[in-house]
């Protein structure tokens, strides 16, 4: 069944046509036991993903062509759902997606005080109407009741139980957006545009949105750069590219082998078509050197076939420029590239790292991860700044003193290059100016090359840099990088703001680069083909894995979570007065497991009570039968809305 069809869609900002002629379309299955379609929008930047986005929701219409959904069918769009600002809790803000039920609840709460007095069987009746109402939402969302959905969902996205009580007004950008994807999670939309949901997500909170997305029916259609993402929830593939969609019916791996493969085909058809009409012609120009009149009967009929051939021919279309550089470096090190010792780091009067001891070694490629806010791009500033590298950032200090014995040493020959996150470049220059003021030895018409290699052709050098996107302003810093020479990088998230080819050509680059590399990343894709080492910053301390893959198997694993308490009570556990500590809090868990276990028995107890009374609502009962059994609802709603409640309070 189509839930939205796409029929010859064109769209044009002046002469630049942007979509020549889009057509497809997204299916649910009719089978309660099938998935529907989980679809994803590839294409590089600039080719207009994010537009066809709004034309798909109806933001913005197109010059021609038609996009048709079912009646009833509505489309969520991430950057559609508007947050408060005045006061409004977190928790409030998610629960507001259910605005037709907490209205249905204010409405019953007056209706049980109405019926104490008026009996009326127009009262019972509405109050029929809304028990139901209510009953039904349960089942929609799995069996919890809205308000333990919504905790649920906000928990998965990264909220902890302090969070929800938070004014939506003081949130971070990243929390703001995590925030309105629980709130598209949360709605009931037939249709999900998901435009880059990873983004501001923790290893924790992506892999809660994997497993929310596949056990869901909605269909959804999701632009992302993350290629892990993209091959573990979608099932099909839609490539943006030369003003057109092309439909693959495979996640993003698959779908690359697919493009190949036809490409390929168009690419051998059209050789042997050109070959085919060569050959025609020869047959052709020799059958006019005989001059007869039965030549011309088969001058004709091949004139026909070639003309067959021209008008099935398919020409391939030449792939658009691809990022293409490499890393050349000055000299090499010695074996002892960076070594920390007793390093605490602190940001804005807080201890963000304490204690932290590790060693980087020539030709290592070392990952930082961590959860967002734990301190990564902080220790990076903080390193180069020690080392004289760039000025110290305000707020950002090392810890180093006798006593504490904190130590940053560079080894020998290093020349070290920072990449950093946030893109700064001068804002007033243009491309050209702000590569050559840095390397004003460098020959204007070998820059050029350069620039063209990074994909900034004819006008485009002249370009100011303020006027320049995230991917371009990238590219410029990655031209630099490669310009410096250094034999150690400092790579703070060096994918982000690259579309898929422009990460891909990256990888290939630094796979080759012959000396050490220092990265953050969230790049599960771009971090499993590089790392040999991956550092971990979790409670403020920091953890060295051997490998990428024993840094995974320790995320993935269910005692995550609880890992950084128990070193810390096995440390402790040394005196009498931690080790009393401890096994309370041992106690204290063991008691929590117990009544979580407990309050899940009664809530599926009240559950089904709340389902049979509700069925009994309807049985042609008594006035007053109606009234005890009204008042008995909700009783049992009261209940049941404290239970859920202290549960999530547990699990939190």
């Amino acid at each position: 069944m189509s839930l939205m069809s796409i029929r010859d869609v064109t769209l044009s900002f002046g002469e630049v046509t942007l979509f020549g002629s889009v057509s497809f379309d997204i299916h649910i299955s009719e089978k309660n036991d099938d998935k529907a379609e989980r679809t994803a929008l590839v294409g590089r930047n600039g080719t207009g993903k994010t537009t066809l986005f709004k034309i798909l929701s109806g933001e913005i219409a197109a010059d021609s062509g038609v996009v048709t959904r079912p009646k009833g069918c509505t489309v969520g769009v991430m950057e559609q759902q508007v947050l408060s600002s005045d006061g409004v809790s977190v928790y409030d803000e998610a629960l507001s997606v259910f605005r037709e039920l907490l209205d249905a609840e204010a409405e019953l709460a007056l209706l049980h005080e109405k019926l104490e007095t008026d009996h009326s069987e127009a009262l019972l009746h509405r109050q029929m109407l809304l028990n139901d109402k209510l009953h039904g939402s349960m089942s929609a969302v799995s069996g919890l009741t809205f308000r333990g959905f919504t905790r649920s969902c906000l928990s998965g996205l990264g909220f902890s139980g302090d969070d929800l009580e938070k004014p939506v007004s003081v949130l971070s950008g990243g929390e703001r957006s995590r925030l309105q994807l629980a709130k598209l999670l949360l709605s009931d939309c037939g249709l999900l545009l998901l435009d880059e949901p990873t983004n501001h997500l923790d290893d924790a909170s992506l892999n809660w949105l994997e497993q929310f997305l596949l056990s869901s029916r909605r269909a959804f259609v999701v632009i992302s750069h993350d290629r892990f993402f993209l091959d573990k929830v979608t099932n099909r593939t839609l490539d943006l590219e030369y003003g057109t969609v092309t439909s693959y019916p495979a996640a993003y791996s698959g779908f690359l082998k697919l493009r190949r493969e036809r490409e390929d085909y168009i690419q051998k058809k059209y050789d042997a078509d050109t070959e085919e009409i060569k050959r025609i012609d020869g047959i052709i120009a020799q059958q006019k050197r005989f001059n007869q009149a039965h030549n011309y009967v088969t001058i004709a009929s091949k004139e026909k076939q070639k003309q067959r051939i021209i008008d099935e021919l398919v020409v391939p279309l030449k792939r658009p420029a691809s990022l293409r550089f490499n890393f050349n470096v000055a000299g090499r090190t010695g074996n002892d590239v960076l070594t920390l010792q007793r390093l605490t780091v602190s940001a804005g009067g807080h201890t963000l790292i304490n204690g932290a001891e590790f060693e980087i070694k020539r030709c290592e490629r070392v990952f930082l991860a961590g959860r967002n806010g734990c301190g990564k791009s902080t220790l990076f500033k903080a390193i180069v700044a020690n080392v004289g590298f760039i000025p110290a950032s305000r707020g950002i200090s090392i810890a180093e003193n006798a006593e504490a014995g904190a130590r940053v040493r560079l080894g020998e020959r290093v020349s070290l290059c920072y990449y950093d996150q946030q893109l700064n470049l001068s804002g007033t220059k243009d491309v050209m100016h702000e590569v050559w003021d840095d390397f004003p030895s460098e020959d204007p018409k070998h820059l050029r090359n350069l620039l063209g290699q990074f994909l900034f052709r004819g006008d485009d050098v002249f370009k100011r840099t303020d006027m320049l996107s995230g991917g371009e302003r990238a590219r410029v810093l990655l031209l630099k990088l490669t310009m410096s020479r250094a034999n150690v990088l400092f790579l703070d998230e060096p994918t982000n703001h690259l579309d898929l080819p422009s990460r891909e050509a990256l990888e290939d680059a630094l796979s080759v680069y012959p000396e050490t590399l220092f990265v953050i990343s969230h790049d599960r894709f771009f971090m499993s083909k590089l790392a040999t080492k991956v550092l971990l910053i979790e409670g403020g301390k920091l953890t060295v894995f051997a490998d990428y893959e024993s840094y995974r198997a320790h995320i993935m694993s269910e005692d995550t979570a609880m890992s950084g308490e128990t070193a810390r009570e096995s440390e402790t556990a040394e005196t009498k007065s931690d080790y009393k500590a401890a096994k309370e809090a041992e106690r204290q868990k063991r008691l929590a497991a117990g009544r979580e276990k407990r309050l899940l028995g009664r809530i599926t107890e009240l559950e089904t009570a709340l389902a049979e009374l509700t069925e009994q609502m309807s049985g042609g009962l008594e006035a007053e039968q109606l009234l005890e059994l009204s008042r008995e609802i909700a009783d049992t709603e009261a209940e049941l809305a404290a239970c859920e409640e202290e549960y999530f309070n547990i699990i939190a």
